[in-house]
């Protein structure tokens, strides 16, 4: 029996912004205008615990491997590099202070 185990990712989204076309969709926020232009949201996905294939929340069995899958209260966080960087980057300054 495998636990049905919930990701959550970090997803990072922007829309097109143009001011006297001029592209600012690269951009935290509008320089002109203050708009916030790039969004982060978390995407919520199941894996099954034994084979890693991914399931949905209200699998009785993993379509992969066959386990009967179980809830669990197990929670993985993925981030993207530039997070890890920032939060590195963070820990070192406070360490150093």
């Amino acid at each position: 029996m495998s636990k049905r185990i919930k990701l959550e990712n970090i997803v990072t989204s922007s829309q097109t912004h143009l001011h006297d076309g001029v592209d600012y969709s690269n951009n935290n926020f509008c320089p002109e205008c203050g708009v916030k232009i790039i969004k982060q949201s978390i995407k919520e996905e199941y894996v099954c615990q034994g084979c890693r294939h991914l399931v949905k929340q209200t699998d009785t069995h993993c379509h992969n491997c066959g386990e009967i899958l179980e809830s669990s209260f197990i929670i993985e966080h993925h981030i993207v590099s530039s997070q890890i960087d920032n939060v590195v980057f963070n820990a070192i300054k406070k360490v150093l202070k």
